[in-house]
């Protein structure tokens, strides 16, 4: 599923992992040599662009970082679930941006926050890509994960509920997220050390 490319000898899609990089969309223009470029994201939390022979022979695995500069995760799961209506358990273990970083690249220059956005709904996207297609409208559960001692206002950081539902319309879980396809969203913190995350409960209804 998602977005491939025969190129240099293998496939390579949105949400394959590749060291410290994740796929997140591929390039709109190839290189001159017609090889596939691929927007990735590291663990380091910085975007970047791959060739896709520099991903598959392992020449590049990180932004440049060498993963010297991991934002703390939990053990990374994707989980699907049966029983009691259909649901869909997603950690997206990344340091989501708050409103005042979107505001302030907002003030940057409009093509910055631009391509912030789709940076981080493209993001978001990967994690979703191989979830089933939602039959029915669903209600979206978002449990933050942030240290206790973390700096970030919990109104602050729920401005990234956009990109995961932004993500979940680019990965085609849903149609839209207007009220006709979102019936509920309901956002709840917690910590886990020093851990960054949230996790994402899809429900049919």
């Amino acid at each position: 599923m998602g977005w491939y490319t025969w190129l240099d000898s293998g496939y390579v899609s949105v949400g394959d992992r590749y060291g410290n990089l994740l796929v997140i969309a591929r390039e709109e223009e190839n290189t001159k040599k017609g090889v596939a470029r691929w927007r990735c994201v590291c663990d380091c939390q910085k975007f970047c662009v791959v060739q896709t022979h520099l991903l598959m022979e392992g020449t590049k695995t990180s932004c440049g970082c060498g993963g010297k500069k991991v934002i703390p995760r939990i053990e990374h799961s994707d989980i699907f679930f049966r029983g009691g209506g259909r649901f869909t358990e997603v950690y997206i273990g990344y340091k989501l941006p708050t409103l005042n970083t979107a505001i302030a690249t907002a003030k940057k220059h409009p093509v910055a926050y631009s391509v912030f956005k789709r940076d981080w709904s493209n993001l978001c996207a990967a994690h979703f890509v191989r979830s089933r297609k939602a039959k029915s409208a669903i209600t979206v559960d978002l449990v933050y994960i942030e240290p206790l001692d973390s700096r970030r206002d919990e109104d602050n950081v729920t401005h990234s509920q956009k990109y995961i539902l932004d993500g979940l319309v680019t990965a085609g879980v849903i149609v839209d997220d207007k009220r006709k396809y979102i019936r509920k969203i309901s956002t709840e913190f917690t910590d886990s050390g020093k851990a960054y995350g949230v996790v994402v409960t899809l429900r049919e209804v």
